[in-house]
């Protein structure tokens, strides 16, 4: 009996795991985009070439509240966003009002050691959303389907010239604390199934 006692405490944890993690207000999801277009190309870093990968992580407050004038758009929703190494508290809006262009739109607070000063991840959708959530999924839906009707961009903005990137993937990241658990749980299960098998 220990080893389903043992099992079914494994599956509790992973399910806690994943309900935490769905009802958390900060959220990472991470943009990665192939850079297809430059301006002034000779003013801009290696890093973001044609051809090379850009990958922007977002910390997203899921909660959120949607404009009372405006519904559908969402001010401060980034909290924060990494690119190259370098993290940047965020300024902007996420908006999601059904336009036809959605948008997470944001720029550092501060001046960045790189120069990036804009960062435009675009939504090309007649689509509304009603809260934060929905409309990442939004995002993610579209990037993960290029060749449907609704499609995404991204233009990333430095002092002396700018970037455009082909949006690969948009999802959320895993909080370490959920690998760990999960990685408990697979452990748990793990040691159930072998002392069941020493029992038959």
């Amino acid at each position: 009996m220990r080893h389903i006692s043992t099992l079914k405490w494994a599956l509790v944890a992973a399910a806690t795991t994943l309900a935490v993690q769905a009802h958390a207000e900060l959220q990472t999801w991470r943009l990665t985009a192939t850079a297809y277009q430059q301006a002034a190309e000779d003013a801009l870093p290696d890093y973001v070439s044609l051809g090379s990968t850009i990958t922007v992580d977002y910390t997203i407050d899921t909660q959120t509240p949607t404009d009372t004038t405006i519904p559908g758009l969402f001010s401060g929703a980034v909290v924060n966003f990494s690119f190259h190494g370098e993290t940047s508290d965020a300024q902007g809006y996420l908006s999601a009002t059904g336009s036809g262009l959605n948008a997470i739109n944001i720029w550092p607070a501060s001046m960045r050691n790189d120069t990036l000063n804009f960062v435009s991840f675009n939504l090309f959708t007649d689509k509304t959303s009603p809260e934060v959530a929905s409309a990442l999924n939004d995002f993610a839906t579209a990037t993960a389907n290029p060749g449907g009707a609704d499609w995404t961009d991204l233009r990333l903005d430095f002092n002396n010239g700018s970037v455009w990137a082909k949006p690969e993937s948009f999802a959320a990241v895993p909080e370490p604390g959920t690998y760990g658990l999960m990685l408990l749980g697979l452990a748990a299960v793990a040691v159930g199934a072998k002392r069941q098998r020493r029992h038959h």
